[in-house]
């Protein structure tokens, strides 16, 4: 997955600042109800799936669920650079499946993408995802301060 520039964009409200891709095609975005991530203070919000914004089909490269599980991580975990943290830094996070049987391979792979553990808190729900999209997560971090705290 390509490296996305992040830049953040002010939306008004006392200490949230949205962090959206410079490229990002923010009409669609908004037309899909996709904010790209939030950083509240030190908090981060942010959200991934391996989807094609324009053809809201899931990405080629996302052929099996571990492989759709870590396109979402990669695309997390530069959101996450970019607000001057890492995976480690996950507090928890909403794990979407479109269907029971991908619970044990996405689990699997998040253990493999947090080795050696612990694995951040997480919940895992069934629901209807956009497109094919097999895996969606939405993830709550805890980013370093200035000051390393």
């Amino acid at each position: 997955m390509t490296e996305v520039n992040m830049s953040a964009k002010e939306n008004g409200s006392a200490g949230t600042t949205f962090l959206v891709a410079p490229t990002a095609d923010r009409e669609r975005m908004d037309k899909l109800g996709l904010g790209g991530a939030a950083l509240a203070g030190d908090r981060l919000f942010a959200g991934a799936m391996a989807i094609d914004l324009t053809t809201l089909s899931r990405v080629a490269d996302a052929r099996s669920v571990a492989d759709e599980t870590r396109i979402c991580f990669d695309s997390v975990r530069a959101t996450l650079e970019r607000a001057g943290g890492t995976l480690r830094d996950i507090a928890k996070m909403t794990c979407y499946v479109s269907a029971q049987e991908y619970i044990a391979e996405t689990w699997r792979t998040l253990e493999e993408i947090f080795a050696p553990g612990p694995c951040p808190k997480r919940i895992t729900l069934v629901a209807g995802l956009a497109g094919d999209c097999r895996v969606e997560f939405e993830v709550m971090a805890v980013t370093p301060r200035e000051d390393g705290r």
